[in-house]
């Protein structure tokens, strides 16, 4: 089994990207390798979701299959006892009718997550690269294609991969926002440092004036 499931990733796997590089021809060389490599590693995380899911779905089988045989056993156990009641005791055969009843609705229980648990099994055991394939190729999307499969979409690592995308977004819009802010405070500091410039240049100007009217007004005297 285990040797399958490594030939399943392998072939899922080499799928993938030949899928991929065929879709997106027409884009560049670096996108089609990194789109190559995200289709490899969902591949790959599936096909290993699949390897894991199926050792459960036997493992549930084997659980399933012993609580059949025990509820069976109950029954015949519980169907013995009934005969051998005494039917004049009406106390002892309504116990023993009641035990036989639980112990066949505990049948049907088991019954149900046998068939359950087999039907999960089947689901996985037609997974294969044609299929799969055909799953992308029809529109369908990797959480959709594992949840055909019985196979949880988290296990790809779709919603890891988003998240860290929304970090890495969120960090350069922090970082723009910062140096926007960071550019309007050198801007403001700049038009501060050269309205003082202004204001001193003013003040010289107006020394310089009355100055001059001095200088002006000792003239006249000396004329006079």
């Amino acid at each position: 089994m285990r040797q399958s499931i490594k030939l399943l990733t392998l072939a899922i796997c080499c799928t993938f990207i030949n899928f991929a590089t065929g879709a997106e021809a027409v884009n560049s060389e670096e996108n089609t390798a990194a789109s190559n490599t995200a289709q490899a590693q969902r591949a790959e995380n599936l096909a290993q979701a699949i390897e894991v899911a199926t050792e459960k779905a036997e493992q549930r089988i084997d659980v399933s299959q012993f609580l059949v045989d025990e509820a069976q056993q109950v029954i015949e156990q519980a169907q013995a006892v009934l005969d051998a009641t005494n039917s004049q005791d009406a106390d002892a055969l309504l116990g023993a009718n009641q035990t036989l009843e639980q112990a066949r609705q505990a049948l049907t229980v088991a019954l149900s997550g046998l068939d359950t648990a087999n039907q999960q099994l089947e689901n996985i055991s037609t997974a294969s690269t044609e299929s799969i394939a055909q799953m992308r190729a029809s529109g369908l999307g990797w959480g959709e294609i594992a949840q055909q499969l019985g196979v949880h979409p988290s296990v790809l690592g779709l919603g890891h991969n988003k998240r860290s995308e929304k970090k890495a977004t969120d960090a350069a819009i922090s970082g723009n926002s910062k140096q926007s802010t960071a550019s309007k405070n050198r801007g403001k500091s700049s038009n501060k440092g050269a309205s003082s410039n202004k204001r001193s240049g003013n003040s010289s100007k107006s020394g310089n004036s009355s100055g001059n009217k001095g200088n002006s007004a000792s003239k006249g005297g000396k004329n006079k």
